[in-house]
This record gives C-alpha cells, structure tokens and sequence, in this order.
C-alpha cells in the first residue's frame, strides 16, 4: 500500500488507479486520505444551502458514509470529485425537504441530484450509524454532554462555554477532547472505526 500523503499531488491521486481500488476493497486508510482531501472543498458547496455550520458538518459526514457504502462502485467513476459531489447534493436536498425551505432553494440543486437516487438499504445503514454517534453523545456525563452540545451544536467557544457554566477554560477544552475520544471509541466498539477518524475530523 502506497503512502498516499507523501506520494503524489491530491489532483492525480484522485485518478490513481491503485488508491482507489483500495478504497473499493474497504482500505480505511485510504477512504481517511480521500476525506482529507475533499471534505475542504466540500464545506463551502454545502453551506450555500445549509447558511449552518452544524447541518453543513452533519451533510458531509452523511455524505462520505454514503460514498463509504458505495466505495465498491468507486473504481468506476471517471470523476471522482463530481460523484461525491453528486451525493452531497442529495444530501442537501434532503435537508431542505425536511426544513420545509422555500422551493427556490430546492430548485438549485435539482441538476445536481436526478442520477443518484437514494436507496433503501443504504438509507437504513445511514440511520443505523447516525443512531450509534447519537448513542455515544447520550453515553457521555451530564456536564460532558451539556459542553459538547453548547459546542458542537450552538457553535459557542470554549471562553464562552467556561464563563456560561462558571468553568475554567482549560476544563470545557479537555472535557471536549475527553467527549470525541469517548464518542469514537464507541463508534469503534460498533463497528465503525472508519468513521471513527471522520467524525472526529468533521467536529474538530
């Protein structure tokens, strides 16, 4: 297995035959090197919809499951970027379904999503893993869970959080850290460790 970080540019190793038949064959390693390469340029594109920062980390967690679900399909695909583009418009769509925005909104997707219609069996491993990540947060302490929730979810700072809970910052800061090391290591023991290191990613 090649060391994909060192080995060549991010443009060609999308195009490198060998890597992403790596993905395909379920190298995590590998699918871990992808995510890192394209979950940047992905943020922006999402939040045009989502104008949030949560829901826009939550689509491009939804949407790199999906492209792990579909991974054995990778090798087929002659552009690499626009398929896991394709798929986080669906995502995006979805969101907005559900939001009830206004049909202007849904409008700008619809060129993006028609070739990738969602599938049952996909949908249901999707909700399966979205239930182990919300059981881990359930898993946490009270306080720990109260931080990571003003965190992650208000998008509020460690200073604000410590001087909201009369905490020293330090103190927020750690039982952050100690919260997504508790949380991927539940996503290990059930059976997502791929999604360990992606999770952690997206809520850094």
């Amino acid at each position: 297995m090649k060391f994909y970080s060192d080995c060549m540019p991010q443009l060609d190793l999308l195009n490198d035959h060998q890597f992403l038949m790596e993905i395909s064959e379920g190298n995590e390693k590998a699918f871990e090197h992808l995510f890192r390469t394209l979950a940047p340029t992905l943020k922006p594109f999402v939040f045009r919809f989502t104008k949030c920062n949560e829901h826009t980390r939550e689509i491009i967690q939804d949407t790199f499951i999906r492209v792990w679900l579909n991974r054995d399909k990778i090798i087929e695909v002659t552009n690499i970027k626009s398929w896991i583009f394709k798929f986080a418009a669906n995502e995006c769509l979805h969101h907005l379904r559900n939001k009830t925005i206004h049909q202007k909104a849904v409008h700008k997707l619809s060129g993006h999503q028609e070739e990738y219609s969602e599938h049952t069996t996909q949908t249901i491993q999707l909700n399966e893993i979205k239930a182990v990540i919300v059981d881990a947060i359930e898993h946490l302490s009270p306080q720990r869970k109260l931080i990571y929730q003003l965190s992650r979810v208000e998008n509020k700072t460690i200073p604000e959080i410590a001087e909201l809970l009369n905490l020293s910052p330090n103190t927020v800061k750690n039982s952050l850290v100690t919260s997504l090391k508790l949380i991927r290591a539940h996503l290990a023991l059930n059976g997502y460790a791929f999604l360990a290191f992606l999770f952690f990613y997206i809520k850094k």
